[in-house]
């Protein structure tokens, strides 16, 4: 057993460094009479550091779904800085696409701008090696989670699309317990991925009740900024040394 790479031990916020895995199909059905049910397939984008999940649905698995599909979850997300996946030919495609269209770019002489920007912001795909799936069992664990709880609520139920994108169950993958936020027995709280997110479980409650903190712009975003320094850190000494230990040997 290998040490981890550097993109999951390094502090990053959510889906700096990513993989993605498609897997379905799932039957979406239309409100005609007589029009048979079509094929969908989900996206999954698991996040190194954070084990942050995304789900987007797809038509296909063809390059033009694929890519239609990264450009709404950088949309949502933000940019990225590499992405990881399988040798299946829909992601190979979209690395020629990406190929074809930064040679364009820097064929036209009236857009050096925008040359100079794609040329700093440009995905770096990272392929694994064919046949070797172990690789990536990060985000192959978080496409079993996606599969195990959207077939055990919708295995014999009739969705159209908007039905299947409502019952997506990206809340309830993000509100698995990661590591425990105290060491005290009666502390039910746990780390989960959501925390990366906006600071709280996603099905937690609002707490209405917190006092206002009566300081400048500035005083607050120091306090931010400490009380950001001092989680990564935690994150470093109590998450990240779980996941070093090599039990198997």
């Amino acid at each position: 057993m290998g040490n981890l790479p550097s993109s999951r031990i390094e502090p990053a916020r959510p889906f700096l460094h990513f993989g993605i895995e498609f897997f379905g199909p799932l039957l979406v059905h239309y409100k005609i009479r007589g029009k048979q049910p079509t094929k969908v397939y989900l996206a999954v984008f698991c996040c190194f550091a954070t084990k942050v999940v995304h789900l987007e649905v797809v038509g296909d698995l063809s390059t033009v779904a694929f890519i239609r599909a990264l450009k709404r979850f950088l949309g949502k997300i933000g940019h990225c800085k590499s992405l990881h996946c399988d040798n299946a030919t829909n992601f190979v495609g979209a690395n020629n696409k990406f190929n074809e269209l930064l040679s364009s770019l820097h064929a036209a002489e009236s857009q050096e701008s925008i040359i100079t920007t794609c040329a700093n912001v440009g995905i770096q795909f990272n392929f694994i090696p064919s046949r070797a799936p172990h690789i990536g069992e990060l985000w192959k664990a978080a496409v079993k989670s996606a599969k195990h709880l959207l077939m055990k609520s919708v295995a014999t139920a009739s969705l159209t699309y908007e039905k299947l994108e409502t019952v997506v169950i990206e809340a309830i993958l993000n509100s698995r317990p990661l590591t425990p936020l105290s060491s005290n027995a009666n502390d039910y709280i746990a780390l989960t991925p959501g925390h990366f997110l906006i600071g709280e479980p996603l099905t937690s409650r609002v707490d209405v009740t917190s006092n206002q903190l009566q300081a400048g712009l500035l005083t607050r975003w120091k306090l931010v900024s400490h009380l950001k320094n001092q989680f990564w850190n935690r994150w470093s000494q109590e998450y990240l040394t779980e996941l070093q230990q090599r039990n198997k040997w």
